[in-house]
């Protein structure tokens, strides 16, 4: 998100942008750590078994990837809740707090965004992985930066990353 543009109108300044990105990396942080290595099975173990003819096996592992990843959403919680500790105390930022609030919604649709494509890639269904991607990255390339010019500022840009992730993900859900 560029520092201005030519009709007058700013899009997020090097503060703002700064705010933005600290406000997903905790989040985005308590994924990686909550996944516990679930997603990369979910590569792996369907691979083995569809190569041993054993599907049904397969299918089973990734309904319970699914079940494993929605009962890890208590860290959407946690990052929630303690984001009023997290954001005046340790990143001395109070005013992230809402940030971190609204950013903390990227636990869900990341962790259905991940276990989808993780799990198109283990089914050697790599051309719906990479459509997701694809999908995913236009839409945040896209609606972040037009929430943010209409006048939503971080509010905007954090939406567009949410709503890219949840499009994404829900359309991979569908195939």
């Amino acid at each position: 998100f560029g520092c201005g543009h030519r009709l007058g109108r700013s899009l997020l300044g090097p503060a703002d942008h700064g705010l933005y990105t600290l406000a997903l990396v905790v989040p985005l942080l308590l994924v990686s750590l909550s996944d516990g290595g679930m997603s990369f099975a979910l590569v792996r173990l369907p691979a083995g078994l569809g190569a041993e003819g054993n599907s049904a096996k397969a299918d089973r592992l990734i309904k319970s990837g699914f079940l494993v990843q929605a009962h890890n959403q208590r860290t959407r919680f946690i990052c929630y809740l303690g984001s009023t500790v997290i954001a005046p105390i340790i990143l001395k930022r109070p005013e992230l707090t809402p940030f971190i609030q609204l950013a903390s919604l990227v636990i869900l649709f990341q962790a259905l965004f991940d276990t989808i494509t993780r799990s198109f890639i283990g089914f050697d269904l790599m051309q719906h992985s990479v459509s997701i991607q694809i999908i995913q990255t236009v839409l945040k390339g896209a609606l972040g930066p037009a929430l943010v010019f209409v006048g939503f500022g971080i509010w905007g840009a954090i939406w567009g990353y949410l709503l890219a992730l949840a499009v994404a993900g829900s359309a991979g859900a569908l195939v």
